[in-house]
């Protein structure tokens, strides 16, 4: 689908603002009724009076139990291929944020700040970045660590050219918690839910540049689309429909999220990017929500609400990278980055769950200061002279995903981290997620050592299972099996052993290892075995 001045099933053209403070105008999506079937001048009128519009009834709020039985009903209606009323689990708001609130919020973030995959390269459970994404959570908006110039001064100051100091000063980070309990709340009342319901599951401010786009999902579920039974096409002439793909076994890293909402940040600047509600036939783009500062989409978190973006554009009319003055934020004629900037967050209903907000200046600045992860368990490190990072992780990474079918197949699950941003804010390079998801094998590289531990913040209570524990012992054998052989042996000995001519030498390895003899006591690979429940058969 591709964006046009009145689409037939787009939501809201351009907001028009109220210059008074925020007007809390929801806009249920009715479109997603038959809206996309209407005429383009019909549904181009319908939206517009929509969204001028405000909602003159009032209506007792509901609990979570409610917010369930609606989303029972609708998914019961998709099973058979009707459209199910969406008017009670959707609908886009706009002026949560001013236009000047969220200007402001813009100046700030950088777009180098911007961290590649933020939010998802701490998921261990498989999910990846969408292309064309990066991100900041809390944890990175909360630093405040001073930063130090070269007469050494320190000063605290929001976003600067230097890599160390914070992105928000410690006002503008408590002005951003403020903007986030806003969206909150206004998603409970657009979902029709009392004050207190939704907690906040995890916070996020995404930057989607050219080309960055989202494939059709759920959010706490993975789905796939199943012929309907003869006879069950509903309302609608609809050949098969969306269910979610069975959770029991614990396979989606979030099953407890119940909503979700995405807060656009600007809306000039690029072409595109419109969030868009999934036609549940074939999760083709149904309802799109069009760009405006301080518009917010708010949803249920299920597959009754398959949803996705459209990709980032250049906008029409920009200079080419090279054909102006640089990359700057539209001073001195400059042309601003193209870039969609959203606050996007996830809602959970138990405090259990709920997302630890940092306090400002309290998240270390520099990995060798991280707190330690409380759902990480340290398995073994193995200390060494020398590591190429790049090519030692191609080289794991190869080796696990071809163990991902071990000992049957769709037992193991491959996570990876490109690069070394993740590595070094405190995340893994790669990971094996068991099929019941109550357990990961992290690995990390460090400088100076690799690090192998397990994680256990699954849907077990915090517990691995039995099975787990078993296949975990073969894998971590299999594992150092390969590090040995990266290590010590030959890329092809043949018969002439350590002085053959293919011998590899020290300076082209991947990695060393700090031993004085392979195989000995103070040899680390052999100290790790030494420290697993079974040995290699």
């Amino acid at each position: 689908m591709t964006p046009s001045s009145s689409p037939p099933s787009s939501v809201g053209a351009r907001p028009r603002r109220t210059p008074a403070s925020l007007s809390m105008t929801i806009l249920f999506l009715f479109a997603f009724l038959g809206a996309a079937a209407s005429s383009g001048a019909s549904a181009s009128s319908s939206s517009s009076t929509s969204t001028s519009s405000s909602t003159s009834t009032s209506t007792p709020c509901s609990d979570v139990t409610d917010l369930r039985r609606r989303i029972s009903r609708s998914l019961s209606t998709l099973s058979t291929g009707g459209r199910p009323s969406s008017s009670s689990l959707r609908g886009v708001i706009d002026d949560v944020l001013s236009r000047s609130e969220c200007d402001a919020l813009v100046r700030l973030l950088e777009p180098r700040r911007f961290v590649s995959g933020g939010g998802y390269d701490s998921s261990n459970s498989g999910y990846t970045a969408p292309h064309g994404y990066a991100g900041l959570g809390l944890r990175e908006l909360s630093r405040g660590a001073a930063s130090t110039s070269s007469s050494g001064s320190t000063s605290v100051s929001g976003s600067t050219s230097d890599d160390g100091a914070p992105i928000l000063t410690e006002d503008q980070y408590d002005r951003l918690l403020e903007w986030r309990e806003r969206a909150r709340s206004s998603a409970e009342r657009a979902l029709g839910l009392c004050p207190g319901t939704l907690r906040v599951d995890f916070t996020a401010i995404s930057q989607k540049t050219p080309g960055g786009s989202h494939r059709p999902h759920a959010d706490n579920a993975y789905h796939k689309f199943v012929p309907l039974p003869p006879g069950t096409s509903g309302e609608s002439s609809a050949s098969s429909t969306v269910v979610a793909i069975d959770t029991s076994r614990g396979d989606h890293p979030f099953p407890n999220r119940i909503a979700a909402s995405i807060l656009y940040l600007n809306d000039d600047g690029y072409d595109g990017g419109e969030f868009y509600f999934a036609r549940p036939s074939d999760g083709a783009p149904d309802v799109t929500v069009r760009p405006g500062a301080g518009r917010m989409a708010v949803f249920t978190a299920g597959v009754e609400n398959l949803h996705g973006a459209l990709p980032v554009r250049e906008p029409q009319g920009k200079k080419r990278e090279g054909e102006g003055e640089g990359e700057g934020e539209g001073e001195g004629g400059e042309c601003p980055p193209t870039r969609r900037l959203a606050l996007a967050m996830w809602y959970v209903a138990d405090a259990e769950d709920e997302e630890k907000v940092p306090k400002y200046g309290s998240t270390p600045s520099s990995p060798e200061e991280e707190e330690e992860d409380p759902n990480l368990h340290p398995l073994f490190e193995l200390p060494v002279k020398s590591i190429k990072r790049g090519g030692l992780r191609l080289a794991l990474s190869l080796h696990l995903l071809g163990r991902q079918n071990t000992p049957s197949r769709g037992s193991w699950k491959f996570v990876g981290n490109d690069g070394d941003a993740a590595a070094g804010r405190g995340g893994i390079d790669l990971g094996m997620v068991f099929q019941d998801g109550t357990g990961m094998i992290s690995v990390r590289l460090r400088d100076d050592a690799i690090e192998v531990g397990r994680h256990t913040d699954g849907p077990n209570g915090g517990r691995a299972s039995l099975r787990y524990a078993l296949q975990e012992s073969v894998l971590l054998h299999d594992l150092l099996d390969e590090l040995y052989s990266l290590a010590y042996e030959n890329g092809d000995e043949g018969e002439g052993g350590d002085g053959d001519k293919d011998s590899i030498r020290d300076e082209d390895r991947l990695v060393i290892f700090e031993t004085s003899e392979r195989g000995g006591d103070d040899d680390p690979i052999e100290r790790a075995r030494m420290t697993l429940p079974a040995r290699r058969a």
